[in-house]
């Protein structure tokens, strides 16, 4: 009683509940994330991962207890403190990194495993092969509700201000990765990082004219496309580019080429 008549002296008789407003985000909005990349000090990643091939510095490895599949790489980097450019990159265009062992001198990093090459999946339509380079080159228009996502490129380059490209893969489900140049050092410096765009212009375009070298095949939209990539441009708006129903384009011939390559194993084996 004595607490209800201190109430009343402070507020009067009435007590006014406010409810609490709920939670709220604008539909569309991107959810901001943070990422945390596990380091293993003195563990070899096959602690973790067991090999079951083996490409380059590269294996494939599969989880000793979750049986997930990754790519474990050897890196040049000297020093832990190398990979912390690394740590917060997370875009579903990218290759995602799992964690990072450094045991002796050496350091490893086991990063997300993408069932094709996108070379395996060859021959490609023009479309399909537009749908590839719009999943890591386009940079959409914003939607109605005025927020849009980087593509992969784009993201990188502010991200790291400085990369490479190491491999373009793709899934089962039609979505493109880039999987970077791990070992490559990134830097802010304006001169290198205008560089470094030149270089990105001509990796596109030998990887657009291998994916088709003949070129009366291309349409005049990608043959505009590729003469801003020789000029060393990165045309990230070029009409070329439709970003547009692009994954779905590209599910069919991916899950056909996953198919293919099983047969194969599977005719190998037996």
């Amino acid at each position: 009683m004595a607490i209800i008549r201190i109430w009343r002296s402070l507020y009067g008789t009435k007590m006014h509940l406010r409810r609490k407003p709920a939670f709220y985000r604008r539909p569309g909005s991107p959810i901001p994330a943070k990422t945390f990349l596990p380091v293993h000090l003195n563990r070899h990643p096959d602690c973790d991962y067991e090999p079951i091939g083996h490409h380059g510095t590269a294996w494939t490895g599969k989880h000793r207890r979750s049986r997930q599949l990754v790519v474990v790489k050897e890196v040049t980097h000297a020093r832990l403190a190398d990979f912390s450019h690394f740590a917060g990159v997370a875009h579903v265009n990218v290759a995602r990194q799992l964690g990072i062992y450094h045991v002796r001198s050496q350091a490893y990093l086991a990063y997300e495993y993408v069932d094709l090459d996108v070379l395996e999946a060859l021959p490609l339509s023009q479309e399909e092969i537009s749908a590839v380079v719009s999943q890591v080159s386009a940079r959409p228009i914003p939607s109605a509700s005025g927020e849009e996502m980087m593509v992969a490129i784009d993201y990188l380059r502010k991200r790291l201000f400085t990369f490479r490209i190491d491999a373009v893969r793709v899934t089962a489900g039609g979505v493109v990765k880039i999987v970077p140049d791990w070992s490559f050092e990134p830097t802010a410096d304006p001169g290198i990082r205008e560089a470094n765009d030149a270089y990105l212009a001509a990796d596109l375009e030998t990887f657009m004219t291998t994916m088709e070298p003949n070129e009366r095949r291309w349409t005049r939209h990608a043959l505009g496309f590729l003469g801003e990539l020789g000029s060393g441009r990165l045309p990230l708006t070029h009409p070329y580019l439709n970003r547009a129903s692009s994954q779905s384009r590209l599910r069919e011939a991916a899950r056909f080429s996953v198919q293919r390559r099983l047969a194969g194993d599977y005719g190998t084996k037996s």
